[in-house]
């Protein structure tokens, strides 16, 4: 991990070793609402050296829409892959830039994904320079079934936002329609691309 700078809501340690960046059981509205195989994955967070920890949710899936977020809200947040929508995928002088339309996002006061908070959905963009990849840029939209950004191999399931780091990257994303894409690159940047809107309270 030592070619890998990270300037982003968390720093990942020495010998390899994330922070704490894990994902955690939740139930959104509707067409989000979470496979068998989620549920599976998702119910029970292990992180080497710490505790399990599990997901309770605390409110209906009824989405209070007057309910905002703004970027200069203080909770820390993070976005997962999974149940994650892409509107589009474009090249743009070297670079490869990834729209999400819809992000599941996590915001806590502590570490998201891991401490008690809130879930939203919010339009993100995830950029690569010095990009390279395989997978047809047209076909690749719509829900994601799974998704993972590689750090010098280390992988970041819950991507901190906003988040910026240089050395090797590596992103592979996996969409419902069968579609597949993976792209490396140089260094990678992610940031907010609208307002969030609120989903669901979680808490561990």
């Amino acid at each position: 991990m030592s070619d890998v700078q990270v300037d982003g809501q968390f720093e990942f340690g020495h010998a390899g070793e994330a922070v704490a960046l894990a994902q955690c059981c939740l139930t959104p509205q509707s067409r989000r609402g979470p496979t068998a195989s989620r549920q599976a994955r998702l119910q029970v967070v292990a992180m080497p050296g710490l505790a399990s920890y599990c997901r309770s949710r605390l409110t209906s899936n009824a989405r209070p829409h007057s309910k905002h977020l703004h970027d200069s809200n203080p909770m820390n947040a993070a976005f997962e892959f999974h149940d994650s929508e892409v509107s589009k995928i474009e090249a743009n002088t070297g670079a490869l830039i990834v729209t999400f339309s819809a992000a599941y996002v996590h915001r806590s006061e502590g570490t998201p994904g891991v401490d008690n908070g809130e879930g939203y959905v919010q339009a993100v963009e995830l950029q690569i320079a010095g990009a390279t990849w395989k997978g047809t840029l047209e076909e690749c939209v719509g829900n994601l079934s799974d998704g993972d950004l590689f750090l010098t191999d280390t992988p970041v399931r819950l991507v901190p936002l906003p988040f910026e780091a240089a050395g090797r990257v590596r992103l592979e994303l996996q969409f419902t329609n069968g579609t597949a894409l993976w792209a490396s690159g140089t260094s990678v940047q992610v940031r907010h691309a609208g307002e969030a809107r609120f989903v669901e309270l979680f808490s561990c």
